[in-house]
């Protein structure tokens, strides 16, 4: 404050003094005026009486003496943490002197500020104050040195989305069409991190070398070293360089820093939102239900300690410990071999041998090779298709729905053949329809050619008809085995030959007697291959 005083009293001497010498001035030039034309001659041919013109008019020290005349000023804020420091810059008023840049360098130095200083801040800084003559608030003009930690060398996972069964689970299912509002479907997303062979999922990230850093007071900062997760390749993983690929298709596990892939799926609590639906590259273990309208499906076996109730199933083999209960009309579809203690009320599609040890109820099962039931097992309203034959304890029982049996057939080529009829007959219907067109409008060009291409589509597959049902009966040894009984109006069907059964039959084989072309029933003794 006493500083402040003394500067305002020193201006206060200087301009008095101006003023002073500017009023005798004024009456010297005054007396000069007086003294009229020879008074000037005289004051001419006399140097010394010549008024001194470098002194400043009377109004000019007046109007000098009425303007605030302040210097540029600045001020300098460091910041708490010493991490930067600014500075405000205040313009020069009336005749005051511009800010220079070495006053700014100058009050740094005086704040201790030696560190990050940028003289290009600052000479933007003054020349906008100078010229513009606006203050400047806050303006960083000095910055500290973030240091920098050490990062040592270290595995890190390769960011992955988790498994979706089947559809992106950022997608929307859309009923209609316009600003309807999309609907997720929440069965799709999965915590599950599924790969498949080859993919990278982790990578080895080279060390990083610390730096310390500095305030802007010049006074170092250490750095310090990042501590970071220590993972370790592990089972059915391929080092690559850098990277670290899946050895195999499998669930991605991280355990006790282990990175691993795992061949097997273990479904602890079986499938729902927690999972999600499940599409695994591999075997699965289901040691729960799988929730209403979630789907299972992998390539490896599906192990089920637990009723299936099936809504879409599909997987390489099966081994159900209970049974399999469909709750659709879609089938549960197995590639190899299936086997459970009971199935009911489902469609089962097994590219291999059926093993049912306990009973079937009002069941469809399919078997590309053979279906086998257990001692005591009993089945009761079921259709049963197996194209190398099946072995049963009893089949139906009294009062109850019927059973049906094909067997020997290629049940692929019996359904493409079944698909062939359904297209021929709509492409029949459709023919008719265009040949009726055309004589109610002859100057019609395009319908002859569409006749001429339905025609061609109804050889072709009456062709491939023909070349399939060569194949149709795969299995003419196919036999069907009762070791229990076999109850009255079983029908029974082996390569397209059928037999009904009229009266309950204990301990018998059916089979094709080719010099008959026909299906015959012997006792079990006398067929040869009953068990």
């Amino acid at each position: 404050m006493r500083s402040k005083t003394m500067h305002n009293d020193s201006r206060l001497v200087q301009e008095t003094r101006s003023l002073i010498d500017s009023v005798r001035q004024s009456r010297s030039t005054a007396r000069f005026v007086r003294g009229g034309v020879a008074g000037r001659s005289e004051e001419s041919r006399d140097p010394s009486t010549r008024p001194d013109r470098s002194r400043v008019s009377v109004d000019e020290a007046v109007e000098r003496s009425s303007v605030d005349t302040v210097d540029g000023s600045v001020e300098i804020t460091v910041a708490d943490d010493r991490m930067s420091a600014s500075a405000s810059f205040y313009p020069p008023r009336g005749f005051g002197r511009p800010i220079e840049p070495s006053a700014v360098h100058e009050r740094l130095a005086m704040c201790g500020v030696t560190s990050g200083v940028s003289s290009e801040v600052i000479d933007a800084a003054i020349e906008t104050c100078n010229l513009e003559r606006s203050t400047l608030h806050a303006i960083e003009v000095a910055f500290g040195e973030e240091p920098v930690d050490a990062v040592p060398e270290h595995v890190e996972l390769v960011e992955r989305r988790p498994a979706d069964g089947g559809t992106d689970s950022g997608e929307a299912d859309r009923d209609g069409a316009g600003d309807e509002p999309a609907r997720i479907d929440h069965r799709s997303r999965s915590s599950l991190v599924l790969v498949r062979e080859g993919d990278i999922i982790a990578r080895i990230v080279p060390a990083v070398e610390g730096r310390p850093g500095a305030t802007v007071h010049g006074e170092q900062i250490a750095n310090a070293t990042t501590r970071m997760p220590v993972l370790a390749a592990g089972e059915n993983t391929v080092a690559d360089g850098n990277d670290i690929l899946a050895g195999l298709s499998g669930l991605l596990k991280v355990e006790h820093s282990v990175i691993s892939v795992s061949p097997t799926l273990l479904l602890r609590t079986g499938v729902d939102f927690a999972t999600g639906n499940i599409d695994f590259n591999g075997d699965v273990l289901l040691s729960d239900r799988i929730a209403d309208g979630f789907t299972l499906r992998c390539s490896g076996t599906l192990h089920a300690a637990t009723t299936i109730d099936a809504f879409a199933v599909e997987c390489g083999g099966l081994v159900c410990s209970q049974g399999v209960i469909g709750r659709t009309a879609e089938p549960t579809v197995v590639r190899g071999d299936a086997k459970m203690r009971f199935v009911q009320n489902a469609r089962l599609d097994v590219g291999g041998t059926l093993r049912v040890s306990h009973s079937a109820l009002k069941a469809h099962l399919t078997a590309h090779d053979r279906i086998e039931f257990g001692a005591r097992s009993t089945i009761i309203g079921c259709t049963i298709r197996a194209s190398a034959g099946a072995t049963v304890f009893d089949l139906g029982a009294p009062g109850a729905a019927v059973s049906e049996v094909y067997l020997g057939i290629d049940f692929e080529v019996d359904e493409r053949l079944a698909e062939i009829r359904d297209q021929t007959l709509d492409l029949s219907k459709r023919l008719r329809d265009v040949k009726l067109a055309t004589r109610h409008d002859p100057t019609n060009v395009d319908l002859p050619q569409i006749e001429s291409e339905i025609a061609v589509t109804i050889a072709a597959l009456a062709d491939e008809a023909s070349d399939l049902v060569a194949h149709l009966d795969r299995e003419e040894d196919a036999e069907l085995v009762v070791h229990g009984t076999v109850h009255a109006g079983t029908y029974v069907e082996i390569c397209h030959r059928s037999y009904l059964v009229e009266r309950t039959m204990k301990r018998c084989g059916f089979r094709i007697d080719r010099a008959r072309g026909a299906v015959v029933v012997e006792p079990l003794s006398e067929t040869g291959r009953g068990r």
